[in-house]
């Protein structure tokens, strides 16, 4: 998934605030709003871009924290368990 891809590499990340989105990044990404009435995306990578060396340490310190609530040993468990229990 390219989010945890991103919080592996250290990379700040903006996400649409849809769909699983804030779900999987929670506090680690800053969202922009898009939609038929418009979106705030300029304004937000504006802000990111104008991130101090601690706002933006901060931001890919939070991506490094959620990115351990993923793991391939994990969802590979639990879909072993999906699959057994429906046999």
């Amino acid at each position: 998934m390219p989010i945890l891809e991103a919080f592996a590499y250290g990379c700040p990340v903006l996400l649409n605030n849809k769909s699983c989105f804030p779900e999987i990044a929670g506090d680690a990404a800053v969202y922009f709003l898009l939609d038929d009435q418009g979106s705030d995306l300029v304004e937000k990578m504006k802000m990111a871009f104008s991130w101090s060396n601690e706002e933006r340490e901060s931001i890919i310190q939070l991506g490094y924290e959620r990115l351990n609530l993923y793991s391939w040993k994990k969802s590979a468990e639990q879909l072993k368990d999906l699959y057994v229990s429906i046999t």
